[in-house]
């Protein structure tokens, strides 16, 4: 019929990859450049190959009133525009993928970004992501009160309390949805925490730990 119609690839014998409109046809050529030829063919045509998808990570998510945080887009897809919502943040809203936003009052505040292609858009948003603290007289951020080594990690992650409690220190990992994948309890005078990490893909997640006295989070990075 006139909707049918043959994608070829000439790699040394002309060999047919698909046929029918549906790309219903027997699959001949099974070369390593399969999949990249149909994906730019599909392009070509005009079918969407990598759904659009928004998504974002602070440098800081643990910080004292008055400081900044930086925000870096990491969409799927050939986003053309981005649109920055900040709770509690200055500027409130933000178009473009680098965002600095400022933090002049203290408390926990969401942030959410929508990025559009010109036919589609995808929102993403983090609820309770930066936590702003008063921070009188003393530095009151993630940093002095833990530190995460090696960061970026592979197999494993060493968490170093350096302000412990006189309880159990809680300890959570969760990916940048605020979906919560390791959760653990250690005894308050533990100033050193092990945990594996090869479950985790490869990505950005934000650790917490909570004490009787305090509560910080900060990003740890998987390789």
């Amino acid at each position: 019929s006139e909707l049918d119609f043959v994608v070829a690839l000439d790699s040394i014998n002309y060999k047919t990859i698909a046929s029918s409109v549906e790309f219903g046809g027997t699959f001949l050529f099974n070369g390593p450049g399969r999949a990249e030829f149909m994906r730019r063919y599909l392009d070509f045509l005009g079918y969407e190959t990598e759904p659009l998808s928004a998504i974002f990570s602070p440098d800081e998510t643990d910080i004292c009133k008055g400081n900044t945080v930086s925000y870096e887009a990491a969409s799927n897809g050939q986003a053309l525009a981005y649109e920055w919502e900040f709770e509690g943040g200055t500027p409130a809203t933000w178009t473009g993928p680098l965002p600095r936003i400022r933090y002049e009052t203290p408390g926990i505040f969401s942030a959410s970004l929508r990025v559009n292609n010109g036919t589609n858009s995808n929102t993403f948003s983090l609820e309770n992501l930066i936590r702003v603290d008063n921070c009188t007289g003393v530095e009151d951020t993630a940093k002095t009160r833990f530190i995460i080594y090696p960061n970026p990690a592979t197999d494993l992650i060493v968490i170093e309390i350096r302000e412990p409690g006189d309880r159990e220190v809680k300890v959570t990992i969760a990916d940048m949805k605020g979906q919560q994948l390791i959760s653990l309890s250690s005894p308050g005078e533990s100033n050193n925490i092990i945990i594996p990490s090869n479950s985790l893909k490869a990505g950005m997640y934000i650790v917490t730990v909570a004490t009787d006295n305090w509560y910080a989070s900060s990003k740890l990075i998987i390789k």
